[in-house]
């Protein structure tokens, strides 16, 4: 009996130590004037979460991953359509999408035709001796059409081919438009607004609605109504680089940083926590890219509350035994055998 006193005695710290909380040594919330100037541009805010001693000592050991967009540009993974017979829905423009009585009924009523392909499901191979992190948001270039990846994922080296589900962000296409025929071109994290239909609705015309509203109004307007066009839209690319160039600046001063918030206005526009700061380092640059296009797309002059943004996290950081409830409601949390990596809210 004694002998299993001890046992759990030490067991206990581990598993205190892994917790997602607001409290010393785990996670605490960088709120103050500091924030406000140096972590403040334009119609942007975001808080720097800072992991602590405790919580980055638990995760020591959860190892370094290779990301999205570098596993593609050097060829560590290959994306490819998934085969079988699926509805294939095209031809509607940014104005009808937009339209609040151009009814979900009229698009599934459009034109529809079967094709060999799936729409929300692709294979992924990791070919290489890295081990990939994947997450939910991302957009790849390529195949019939580009897609936003909608879940977390981890793929170990050499791992086959596994499903990846997701959820098309270009409507009017669905052909190859170069050989090979794969997906070989990352773009970036999807905005906020996009990725939250496609994590919490998991629902295709919300995607499409999404995307349609963030294109037409920064211009970015397609033959195909693609999220991608967005890189062809000289205000915004030139307001993306601005914010860009001014948070990733900042953000490498903190060596501890595991995440933030970020707001615009008087709204949050969601939270993202990552298990330590170098897979946080690792998103970090195309994760912004996500709040930077809702700030520059639906942002406002900021007039948020530092004590708005504490009762935000404490809802879910409190203590765990209610947080995946909440964050289910509100996002998603990625668990890595046993260990959770990523925990996003919006």
């Amino acid at each position: 009996m004694k002998r299993m006193i001890v046992l759990l005695l030490l067991a206990f710290p581990c598993f205190a130590f892994s917790q997602y909380i607001l409290k010393e040594g785990y996670i605490s919330l960088e709120a103050n004037e500091n924030v406000h100037r140096d972590f403040t541009f334009k119609n942007l805010r975001i808080y720097p979460l800072l992991g602590g001693n405790e919580f980055q000592a638990a995760y020591s050991d959860v190892g370094s991953f290779t990301n999205l967009q570098e596993a593609l540009e050097n060829e560590k993974v290959i994306i490819s359509e998934k085969g079988g017979a699926v509805l294939q829905t095209a031809g509607y423009n940014n104005d009808e999408l937009l339209d609040e009585n151009y009814s979900i009924q009229q698009m599934e009523s459009r034109q529809a035709t079967e094709q060999d392909g799936d729409v929300n499901a692709l294979y992924i191979e990791n070919v290489s001796q890295d081990t990939v992190y994947l997450m939910a948001g991302e957009v790849v270039k390529g195949g019939k059409q580009d897609r936003v990846l909608a879940s977390d994922r981890v793929l170990p080296p050499g791992s086959g081919k596994v499903e990846l589900p997701v959820f098309c962000v270009e409507h009017g296409r669905w052909n190859y438009l170069s050989s090979p025929a794969g997906f070989s071109e990352y773009f970036s994290v999807s905005s906020n607004s996009v990725r939250g239909k496609a994590v919490k609705e998991k629902n295709q015309y919300e995607v499409w609605e999404a995307v349609a509203e963030v294109t037409d109004k920064q211009g970015a307007k397609s033959g195909s109504g693609t999220y991608t066009a967005l890189q062809d839209a000289i205000d915004y690319t030139k307001s993306l680089e601005e914010y860009s160039n001014y948070f990733n600046q900042q953000l490498k001063q903190l060596d501890d940083c595991i995440g933030f918030v970020g707001v615009t206005g008087d709204r949050i526009i969601g939270c993202d926590i990552f298990a330590t700061p170098g897979l946080f380092a690792k998103q970090c640059d195309n994760l912004l890219d996500a709040y930077i296009t809702e700030a520059i797309s639906e942002g406002e002059a900021l007039s948020i509350n530092d004590k708005d943004v504490f009762n935000y996290l404490n809802e879910f950081l409190s203590d765990e035994a209610s947080q995946e409830e909440v964050v289910r409601a509100k996002g998603m949390e990625f668990k890595h055998k046993g260990r959770k990596l990523h925990v996003n809210t919006y």
